[in-house]
């Protein structure tokens, strides 16, 4: 099972190891419009073959998957052109940066055999694994959902004016929101997006905001997005909100927290101590061997596992791979919040 990847730039790294993890899967060829930087990582990764020219790569080389790492203007011209040959195909996210080319790669799927997924893999990491069979076996299920994605302020694109990530719809905050959007759909399925709110970023001119809160709701569901380039350190974590449960999920440490409601004060206080102290050892415990074994290549990134469950065509960790019809939905939602981003207060 030969495959290709397209942009060589930093999240190709998560691919490459991610296929290595795939039985039968071997990386033959990668292409970048960059000659040097293909040449680079095809030394790094003894990959065979490079490209500069993806319709050349595809016709010359005997793919099956494609895996496409390249910036998101760019992600739907390279699904059409895998579709129509007949690749399966992997995009990073976001799949697109309007609906309306969405529509046109949907178009090209229906005269092809091949499929496609996008890249979602916050939904494979263990601790939102962990927070969702907890939430499970109390019986429940989450009202509210509240992600917070909040990157250092050294973040690379900060710092570079001319970062492709700037010219999105939306700014960068583009490049960030489908993440946030398919953990809440997991959970909640879809809902409408009710408002965004913005703080303004006045230490860099190339960047109108520097946090974005989105507001998302549907009937009795609700939901919040808070993304932040200001932030003193990386962080992401979700917070889920059952009738009497809260778990919050970091998806940076790996750690699960459980609070619970109770009427009774005073036991509340001690078995809330009991349980998490409990949790915290179960996280440590977690923790120490995972880090150990991520390092010697044994246990699978959450790209992995997420690239493994679009493969195998079966779910990985309770969770399943994006089929185009969810990225289809998903890029509506994104495109709703952009628009308001670039809408507001004009």
């Amino acid at each position: 099972m030969n495959v290709g990847l397209v942009g060589c730039g930093q999240i190709a790294e998560a691919h490459l190891k991610a296929w290595r993890k795939v039985e039968s899967a071997k990386v033959t060829a990668v292409c970048d419009i960059d000659e040097e930087r293909a040449r680079e990582v095809a030394r790094r990764w003894n990959v065979p073959s490079r490209y500069t020219d993806l319709e050349t790569m595809i016709r010359r080389e005997n793919l099956t998957y494609l895996s496409i790492c390249s910036p998101p203007r760019n992600h739907v011209d390279a699904a059409c052109s895998a579709l129509g040959a007949g690749l399966n195909v992997v995009v990073e996210k976001p799949l697109a940066v309007t609906s309306k080319e969405v529509d046109r790669l949907i178009a090209v799927s229906q005269h092809s055999t091949a499929k496609l997924t996008v890249i979602s893999n916050f939904l494979f990491k263990s601790a939102l694994t962990r927070a969702r069979r907890i939430l499970a076996s109390k019986n429940e299920s989450p009202l509210s959902v509240e992600i917070h994605f909040l990157k250092h302020r050294d973040y690379h694109p900060l710092n570079d004016a001319s970062h492709w990530s700037h010219k999105l719809p939306g700014g960068i905050f583009s490049e960030l929101l489908f993440h946030p959007l398919y953990i809440i759909r997991s959970f909640l399925g879809d809902l409408d997006v009710a408002g965004v709110c913005l703080d303004r970023f006045p230490s860099r001119e190339w960047m109108r905001y520097e946090r974005v809160v989105a507001f998302l709701g549907a009937t009795e569901k609700r939901a919040s997005i808070h993304a932040s380039f200001d932030s003193p350190r990386y962080a992401t974590y979700v917070d889920l909100y059952g009738p009497k449960n809260a778990i919050r999920a970091d998806l940076g440490t790996g750690d699960v927290y459980l609070f619970r409601d109770s009427e009774k004060r005073g036991a509340s206080k001690a078995w809330d101590g009991i349980r998490q102290a409990t949790m915290s050892l179960q996280n440590m415990s977690r923790l120490v061997p995972d880090a150990f074994s991520f390092h010697l290549g044994i246990t699978d990134s959450s790209h992995a596992l997420n690239i493994k469950s679009f493969v195998e065509g079966q779910p990985s960790h309770g969770s399943r791979a994006l089929t185009l019809q969810d990225a289809y939905k998903l890029t509506q939602i994104q495109e709703d919040i952009t628009t308001r981003i670039d809408q507001y207060e004009r």
